[in-house]
């Protein structure tokens, strides 16, 4: 999936920018997250999908300051984190990056992501145990990542995370819910279960945010 832009007259006008200065936010996006001008907000970072991470903390240490994006008019907000974006963001990733539509997440620790590019897949295959085995040529046994399943036309049908050979195992053995619908299946890779896991229910929210639903084989929600 694409990261989500907000065209022009969408009238919710959630649009957020990343650039070397910092984190722009619009006034519904604030208003949304609750978060209040003067809140210290904590950055994560999955470089691997390009999925900045956005939470209020209270720690104090490694946060930086939420202000008004305009202090003549008070409105929207920023998060300046120069030395974050111009040090660092900038090196891998084209900035600035504009008209971002905000991933809004319940059920993690984090209260909002931003994708700034668009989900690159690693490795896909035909769903069947002949597809299995040639994954198995690329990947360790014990690799953690995301996957994702698709029907016909590439129709995204679930979206899971966790040891991608024993989860996809356990999908085929399923026969009576996974064999009539799905064709193919694509991995991701990732360092940690706890990337993994963040990134699967950013990816269940942005297909809500899209669609208004869940994908037809998840039974949970971000």
């Amino acid at each position: 999936m694409s990261p989500l832009i907000v065209r022009a007259g969408d009238p919710r006008k959630r649009a957020c920018s990343v650039s070397k200065t910092g984190i722009s936010l619009s006034r519904p996006v604030i208003e949304q997250t609750k978060w209040k001008i003067g809140d210290e907000i904590e950055i994560g970072f999955i470089q691997k999908v390009f999925c900045v991470l956005l939470r209020k903390t209270t720690k104090g240490t490694d946060c930086f300051r939420l202000t008004h994006l305009n202090n003549r008019t008070k409105t929207g907000g920023k998060i300046h984190c120069v030395a974050w974006c111009r040090n660092y963001l900038s090196a891998i990733s084209v900035l600035p990056k504009r008209n971002l539509r905000p991933i809004f997440l319940r059920t993690t620790p984090w209260d909002l992501a931003l994708l700034l590019e668009e989900t690159k897949w690693e490795l896909e295959e035909e769903f069947s145990k002949a597809g299995l085995e040639r994954m198995k040529q690329h990947i360790n046994k014990e690799a953690v990542g995301c996957y994702v399943l698709l029907g016909t036309r590439d129709k995204i049908l679930r979206y899971g995370h966790g040891q991608l050979i024993n989860r996809l195992e356990t999908h085929l053995s399923d026969t009576a819910r996974f064999m009539p619908l799905t064709k193919k299946f694509r991995v991701i890779v990732f360092d940690s279960k706890e990337d993994a896991e963040i990134f699967e229910k950013v990816l269940i929210a942005q297909y809500e945010l899209e669609t208004g639903m869940i994908p037809p084989l998840n039974e949970i929600r971000s």
